[in-house]
């Protein structure tokens, strides 16, 4: 079975080839198509699973089409069932996924009723299936349904329910689920400095670095000198400190000497899952929020009790009813004594119970899309063992949405969103403004989300600005749903744009393809623009253009919905004007570097020789070719010639022009092939050259027993001893580097290419011809400190330039054909025909064979090379809807600041800030375990500035200048608002005035206008202001000072 990578290469990295081929040969029946069902049916399709069954008879209605991003008005017209409305869009995700309509929802039905017959048809009909989902089905369906996959012993069981701003979801794998990788993460391995002769047996870590395990965790033991019956061995460990381990007794053992390395392996482990029908009553809660840890077991009666309501009453309460509120919290009462359920805080229960009464006959959208994004990771787990299934339940709440004294009376024409949050929200959300920035993977679903709420969709002039500068690719297919195979080469933007107005007709919505970053910062996205909407949301895939929105929102002192994924994993994070923090008060861990002498000589490990791969491909096809094409293109433009010529060169040379660079160019054209022949002779020459020639000058010159001052050996781990490497002909990976480096050089060079299928035979007929060229030994020095850099190249004056003239007229007379540019190639991970992944898998994994090192798969070489991030729909889907759940804690909070202050955002103090920030919620997801866990957001860091004032980084001094006002009117200013000298004046990096220089004094009596940069129709300009007291003491700092002109 083949994996379509250009499809889901993302998702291949998180899961792996073994879960993938379980999943594309599985089946998954749907029971509800509504809210949330339509959210999990799309991220199954999207994923890539064999078989999709979806079953709803309900006939589409008004609710239908507010809440399911699949049903239309005409669907509703035509009375289409959910089910019959929303599976063939379902199946335009995905070619692969098998989606088919099924009426078994009517047969559950009367199964639930005692019909017999029903009862034998579902027992038949679930044996197909490998898993089971409900979604908004009631008990005893969900009993019922229970009850015969267990019966059934291999079908797995997930249901799932979402009122309003309640949620729920429940997992049964059965009694023996067995789970095969419980976290994904790469394995652990490094060297080790030490093992004891002890009852323990201490492992202790080479360097003291850090070894990142887990007791309980297992390792493999290899290459160790010494303590050798352990090589091989797979031991249980226990830690010690981040640094060492124990793994048992050791005493009757040789005594370690030196070197070797440990490898985490990976172990099966079996789970056990209780019935429904037991987890009812005795419920094992997945805890999700420290601040509300009360609110699940209180949600899960409640939920019990709402049934109860709904057998009864046949139907749910309504928003308006006091008495059905009331009489839900008997029936929830009721059930809390008749299951023994321990409830300390009743005023929390009623409330719970109170806006549950209010909210469940509608849905909260973007509540479903996060439950539908971790329903369908559950679905997966149950299909491949990948990851750790939920134990049992996890209740998320939106409870801080709630507000009786907002809510108004439940009307008619009262749907979804509508009924959870009150017409007064939904009008104020349809007149918002809101920039989108990105149209990726969380952006599409994020401009979904905004949708479905009716943000931007009212008459008072609310519109959406939607940015992104990139086009569809097919590999954004896996996780992107807005976007089909047609749209491929299209704009992101304008095509989620297109297909969100489908879904809304009423959408104001602007699409755009400008980057966001300091070169629009002038032109498009002014702060006149960013003033102009009300929230930001980030939807952006790398760290730098999120610290740039991030302090644009600041400078502009503009809400910030922050979000991101990295495989399982998510964050959400809500930035709130004088309230939080910003995104960019936190770092990133920086990126990996790895040390010159470690790329260049000694590698360790696979990365170390997937980086000097890459380094080879740039050196190669990319770097020189470019300095070619730049060199040329100087010499013509000062001699007027207009192709490669001695004169050119020589002129060049003589105004300066760099001489190293001519030593490359020179070099480029004695290497030159003249067709293909010559290029697979030249990949032959570079095979030598890379995996035999090196190895061997590293052994001249440092042979095997060479020994360092201690008295230790120089070949000790991590420094590996190279073996060279003989070409041999007939092994795949050798004639891997032979093809591809050849086709590269060809590429490069403009020379033609055999075709695919003659390829192979002319490389074998060319290497007949060609020469192995003879190891010369070198007398090249080999950099042995990680701390040390490699030389520099002599200076250009101490190269002769006649001479160099000289070489490049010995080279250009026996080669007529000087190209006058090449053809540079730019590494493109995602296209498997350019022979740009081949090479440097080719290459990495020879290197790695030289030193010693496990080779690895071409798909990991692509991961590491191409450093993709692994991503799946799953954890994007739930993302995107806590980002959006805090878009509307965002709105809320800004309605009522409107009808308080009569603005959006105002000051608050530090007392001020601990009662306002509990509303908000970042959150932390990881899937694989599965971990979501919710928690108040940090709050502003306040910054003193003497023992009179502090401030935050949201708060401005604004001041309003004049034509005449001078740069000493601008420090006294200061002098008389804060009683502080000012010490300096700064324009970014600019100094527009510092106390300590004495000619800066001359300064203040200037025009401040005439000592700033500023464009023409710029009306003010921030500056950086720090103060001096008068006595002794280290400078303030003061808020950013926008200086109106």
């Amino acid at each position: 079975m083949d994996i379509d990578d250009s499809l889901y290469s993302r998702q291949r990295y998180m899961l792996g080839d073994h879960a993938m081929k379980k999943m594309m040969s599985s089946k998954v029946l749907i029971v509800g198509c509504d809210c949330l069902g339509v959210e999990i049916a799309k991220n199954l399709a999207l994923t890539g699973i064999g078989y999709l069954e979806v079953t709803d008879s309900q006939i589409v209605d008004m609710e239908d089409v507010a809440t399911n991003f699949y049903v239309t008005q005409k669907d509703a017209d035509d009375r289409l069932t959910r089910a019959a409305a929303c599976v063939p869009r379902i199946q335009e995700l995905n070619q692969y996924v098998n989606v088919l309509v099924s009426s078994l929802d009517n047969t559950i039905k009367s199964a639930v009723d005692a019909d017999a017959d029903a009862l034998d048809v579902i027992r038949g009909s679930l044996t197909q299936f490998h898993c089971v989902i409900c979604s908004q089905s009631t008990w005893d369906q969900q009993l019922l349904l229970n009850k015969i996959c267990r019966e059934l012993g291999d079908v797995k069981f997930v249901c799932a329910n979402v009122y309003g701003l309640f949620s729920s979801i429940f997992c049964d794998f059965g009694e023996k689920f067995e789970v095969h990788d419980s976290t994904g993460e790469q394995l652990k391995e490094g060297f080790i400095g030490n093992i004891t002769n002890s009852v323990e047996g201490l492992v202790t870590c080479f360097d003291n670095t850090k070894h990142g395990l887990e007791s309980g965790d297992l390792v493999m033991f290899k290459k160790l000198k010494g303590m050798s019956d352990l090589n091989n061995q797979i031991y249980e460990i226990k830690v010690s400190s981040p640094h060492s381990f124990t793994i048992g007794d050791t005493t009757t053992l040789p005594r370690y000497e030196r070197s070797g390395m440990y490898k985490q392996v990976k172990h099966t482990f079996v789970i056990s899952h209780e019935s429904l029908e037991k987890q009812l009553s005795n419920p094992s809660i997945l805890p999700s929020d420290f601040g509300k840890m009360d609110n699940p077991l209180i949600t899960h009666a409640a939920f019990i009790a709402l049934d109860n309501f709904l057998k009864e009453k046949s139907r749910l309460p309504k928003s308006s009813e006091r008495n059905d509120a009331d009489c839900l919290y008997q029936m929830f009462l009721a059930v809390v004594k008749e299951r023994e359920f321990i409830v300390a805080d009743d005023k929390l229960a009623r409330a719970i119970v109170e806006a549950l009464s209010s909210s469940c006959r509608g849905f909260l959208s973007p509540l479903c899309a996060a439950i539908g994004g971790i329903v369908s990771q559950e679905a997966l787990k149950s299909l491949t063992g990948k990851y750790s299934p939920l134990k049992q339940w996890l209740y998320i709440d939106a409870l801080e949405l709630y507000d009786a004294e907002m809510k108004d009376e439940e009307s008619h024409s009262s749907y979804g969103n509508e009924i959870c949050l009150g017409t007064g929200v939904s009008d104020y959300l349809s007149n918002l403004n809101v920039f989108l920035v990105g149209c990726g993977a969380i952006g599409c679903e994020m401009l979904k989300n905004l949708t479905l709420l009716g943000v931007s969709s009212g008459n008072a002039g609310g519109t959406m600005t939607v940015t992104d500068n990139d086009t569809i690719e097919k590999s954004n297919l896996n996780r992107q749903f807005l976007f089909r195979n047609k749209h491929v080469s299209m704009s992101k933007s304008e095509v989620g744009v297109i297909v969100a107005k489908e879904m809304r007709p009423t959408l104001n919505v602007k699409a755009m393809q400008n980057e966001v970053g300091p070169g629009t910062e002038e032109s498009i996205f002014t702060d006149l623009f960013f003033k102009s909407n009300d929230i930001v949301v980030n939807a952006l895939d790398n760290v730098a253009a999120r610290r740039y929105v991030d302090s644009r929102c600041v400078s502009n002192q503009l809400p910030l919905i922050e979000s991101g994924t990295m495989g399982p994993k998510g964050h959400v994070q809500v930035v709130v004007p004088f309230l939080t923090e910003s995104y960019s008060n936190q770092s990133d861990p920086p990126d990996v570097q790895y040390p010159f002498c470690t790329l260049k000589s000694f590698p360790s490990r696979i990365e170390h020789t997937i980086q000097w791969a890459r380094d080879k491909f740039e050196s190669l096809f990319s770097q020189k070719p470019m300095l070619y094409n730049k060199f040329w293109e100087h010499c013509f433009n000062n001699c007027g010639e207009s192709r490669p010529c001695f004169e050119g060169f020589l002129k060049y040379l003589n105004d300066g022009g760099s001489a190293s660079d001519a030593r490359i160019v020179i070099k480029l054209l004695q290497s030159m092939p003249g067709d293909w022949s010559g290029c697979v002779a030249f990949a032959l020459r570079k095979f030598n050259v890379f995996f035999n020639h090196k190895a061997r000058h590293l052994l001249d010159a440092f042979p095997l027993d060479t020994k360092l001052e201690n008295g230790s050996l120089f070949w000790s781990l991590p420094k590996r001893p190279p073996t060279p490497i003989l070409f041999d002909g007939k092994n795949r990976l050798h004639m891997q580097f032979i093809i591809s480096l050849a086709s590269l050089t060809a590429s490069v060079f403009n020379i033609a290419t055999p075709v695919a299928t003659d390829i192979l035979q002319t490389v074998h007929h060319a290497l007949e011809k060609s020469d192995i060229p003879h190891y010369v030994p070198s007398r090249k020095e080999i950099i042995t400190d990680d701390s040390e850099m490699p030389a520099s190249n002599p200076d250009d004056d101490d190269i002769d330039a006649h001479m160099l003239a000289a070489k490049f007229k010995d080279v250009s007379s026996t080669n007529p054909r000087i190209p006058s540019s090449l053809n540079p190639e730019h590494f493109e991970k995602d296209d498997d025909t350019n022979h740009h992944v081949d090479f440097i898998s080719a290459t990495a994994n020879l290197r790695a064979s030289m030193y010693g090192i496990d080779n690895v798969d071409r798909l990991e070489v692509k991961r590491i090379a191409g450093r993709i991030i692994p991503a799946i729909c799953t954890t994007t889907s739930a993302v995107a809807g806590f980002a959006t759940v805090q878009f509307l804690q965002l709105a809320v909070q800004m309605m009522r600041n409107q009808a308080s202050h009569g603005c959006n955002w105002v000051q608050v103090s530090a007392e001020e800030g601990v009662d306002k920030l509990p509303v908000f919620r970042n959150a932390f997801l990881n899937l694989a375990l599965p971990l979501v866990i919710f928690s108040e957001p940090a709050s502003a860091p306040r910054f003193p500035i003497g023992s009179n004032y502090a401030f935050t980084e949201w708060d401005r001094w604004d001041l309003q200048g004049r034509a005449d006002f001078k740069l000493e009117d601008f420090v006294e200013h200061f002098q008389d608002k804060v009683k502080l000298r000012v010490s300096s004046v700064l324009q970014g990096v600019m100094m527009v005035y510092m106390s300590f220089m004495p000619g800066h004094r001359k300064r203040l009596g200037k025009p401040i206008k005439s000592l700033l940069k500023t464009n023409s129709a710029a009306t003010y300009v921030d500056l950086t202001v720090t103060f001096r007291n008068d006595g002794e003491g280290d400078d303030f700092s003061c808020p950013r000072v926008r200086y109106y002109f």
